[in-house]
């Protein structure tokens, strides 16, 4: 203790002044300068992504092991962009969730609950793609006028009205699920435009909170969903509560603080001229068509493989459950190992290598009966498209040339579910007739000629060494 602080005051006293001073300096998260109270909610976000501030060792609480992370943010990013990160990881992980969660459920409570077929439940995800496919592009133009956040918040509210509308009967979910599939597009979209808002100068810390947030919510979001659906005896209550917690998440999106000032709202007649503009780009343009046409053949597997392996070849609910959470950790880490690919093989190969791989686990999927063989093939085929999601953002992002980054991928989604809502429509008419088995091995076949389709396409950029020279790193961008 030092001999000013000792002069007029006892030990406790001065004690206590130190560590006043302490918390005052560093911006203790509970208080404000002044002493009091901030408003429980911001405080409670923060604490809960970032802990305490910096000082990992106190004299009357020894070690404090998560003091790590608080001080590599507290680095890394300043007092308002770790306001706004820990609002968005907090939404987005309740975000996330609900939507891992649902992608799981989905398929067994159409079939338990509602009593569809395979194909009913083709027909009602395509209502999911064809809401997204509408209401993508209209939500767009009303978040450009009131703002990310507000619309992300109203779209994930909206979405939790028509997930808990869809647990009531085979009509309520018809009339609901495109309503469900158009807001949590908009709150993938809104919640991506945050995150590059978050920081200007630490956008790709940002950008990899957000998405490892996600990644790791998306481990446990299939467990817990099943979990639920067991405990309650119904998969149409894991969805209430699923709606209920998805509410939550626009609410704490809430808490994600604006700029004092924004930049003037774009006119209606700007925003359809950014969407002319990236229609007529044609790298652009055919890389959406290639790539989506590609992912139409594999939507079998997407759509039925939950249904095949619980129904047809008889693996238990909770063993599903184990199976998609061994998914999300090796897609996690496939996500993550992707960028180096990417840097060594290059954008072309390493989709080639994507595309092809996971083709032919579908081929197997359609040539087997055997239930560890097809979970087997199940599971490389999900661990492999994770490979595909950072090479494709790149591309994407590298196709728009001078135009918007938001415009481009809002033409991808849009374009994307226009071609699955197609796709799943004709797999819902095609199964009563042919099968499961015999729509993977058509899909399988059919996807590989992509393959070699993307070899040979441009990406318009003749200056990324990327697309010439595979052992190039690529420049660092962001969807």
């Amino acid at each position: 203790m030092s001999v000013g602080m000792s002069v007029g005051l006892s030990k406790g006293e001065a004690a206590r002044k130190a560590r006043g001073n302490d918390r005052k300096g560093r911006g203790f998260p509970g208080r404000r300068r002044g002493g009091r109270p901030r408003a429980f909610l911001p405080s409670f976000v923060e604490i809960l992504l970032s802990g305490w501030p910096i000082g990992a060792v106190s004299e009357d609480r020894g070690v404090r092991p998560h003091v790590a992370i608080s001080a590599a943010l507290s680095t890394a990013l300043p007092t308002i962009a770790r306001k706004r990160m820990a609002a968005l990881a907090c939404s987005a992980a309740i975000f996330t969730l609900v939507n891992g969660a649902f992608d799981v459920v989905g398929p067994l409570w159409a079939t338990s609950d509602l009593g569809l077929d395979a194909a009913g439940w083709a027909h009602l995800r395509s209502m999911r793609m064809a809401g997204t496919f509408i209401g993508i592009a209209m939500l767009g133009v009303v978040s450009e006028h009131i703002g990310a956040r507000l619309m992300g918040a109203i779209a994930m509210g909206l979405g939790a009205l028509a997930l808990a509308a869809m647990a009531g009967s085979p009509t309520a979910a018809t009339v609901a699920m495109p309503v469900f599939g158009a807001c949590i597009s908009a709150g993938y979209v809104n919640l991506n435009v945050l995150t590059q808002g978050v920081s200007t100068t630490r956008q790709g810390l940002a950008n990899a909170l957000y998405r490892g947030v996600g990644a790791a919510t998306a481990i446990v979001a299939p467990t817990a969903a099943l979990a639920a659906a067991v405990h309650f005896g119904s998969y149409g209550e894991a969805l209430r509560i699923g709606a209920a917690v998805l509410a939550v998440g626009g609410l704490v999106l809430l808490a994600y603080p604006l700029p004092r000032r924004g930049e003037p709202t774009p006119p209606l007649g700007a925003l359809l001229a950014g969407y002319a503009q990236a229609l007529r780009r044609r790298p652009l343009v055919a890389f959406v068509a290639l790539e989506q046409c590609w992912y139409a053949t594999q939507l079998a597997v997407v759509s039925f493989a939950a249904i095949r392996l619980t129904r047809e070849l008889g693996l238990a609910t909770p063993a599903f459950g184990a199976l998609c959470t061994a998914i999300a950790i090796t897609g996690l880490a496939g996500t993550l190992v992707s960028g180096a690919a990417e840097a060594r093989l290059g954008t072309r190969r390493l989709l080639a290598l994507v595309w092809s791989g996971a083709s032919a686990c579908e081929l197997v999927m359609g040539f087997t009966d055997s239930l560890p063989v097809t979970m087997a093939a199940y599971a490389a085929f999900c661990t492999i498209l994770a490979f595909g999601a950072v090479p494709g953002s790149m591309w994407v992002s590298r196709a728009a040339g001078a135009g918007s980054q938001t415009t481009a991928f809002t033409v991808y989604k849009i374009g994307g579910a226009g071609i699955s809502a197609a796709a799943i429509g004709a797999l819902g008419f095609l199964e009563p007739h042919t099968g499961m088995r015999s729509l993977f091995w058509c899909g399988g076949l059919l996807g590989l000629p992509f393959c070699l389709a993307i070899l040979r396409l441009g990406n318009g950029n003749s200056a990324d060494p990327s697309m010439r020279a595979p052992h190039t790193a690529l420049p660092g961008t962001t969807r």
